[in-house]
């Protein structure tokens, strides 16, 4: 059983980033969550995001807090600005772990065994 709740804003020329804000329920992975709280008016929005134990959006867990500030009339009403500042904390599965080749494991300042990613 699903329920969605859904915030409807009016047509606007720039519009506000939509909440993110989600519980999520599953029998052998338990309670996860996002929770988005906007504050402001109709021109400048701060919002400060809560995440607890969210599996439901990327292989690790994690849990954190994220504070966006939005303006979406600088000056002119077509022009905005968006800003926003978080920090995570990860936490992977021991199956997800067990998975990784040997080699391509190390240790992270938290214990938490990581895995090594090369780019570029």
């Amino acid at each position: 059983m699903v329920f969605q709740f859904e915030e409807e804003e009016g047509h606007r020329w720039i519009p506000f980033t939509q909440s993110r804000s989600k519980f999520v329920y599953h029998g052998d992975e338990g309670w996860s969550g996002l929770h988005d709280i906007p504050m402001g008016n109709s021109v400048h929005r701060v919002t400060l995001g809560l995440a607890l134990s969210n599996n439901d959006d990327l292989i690790e867990d994690y849990s954190g807090a994220s504070l966006r500030f939005e303006s979406r009339r600088l000056g002119t009403r077509r022009l905005a600005a968006r800003i926003e500042v978080s920090r995570f904390r990860s936490s992977w599965r021991r199956q997800t772990l067990d998975a990784l080749p040997p080699r391509r494991r190390h240790h992270s300042r938290s214990g938490a065994t990581l895995r090594t990613v090369r780019t570029g």
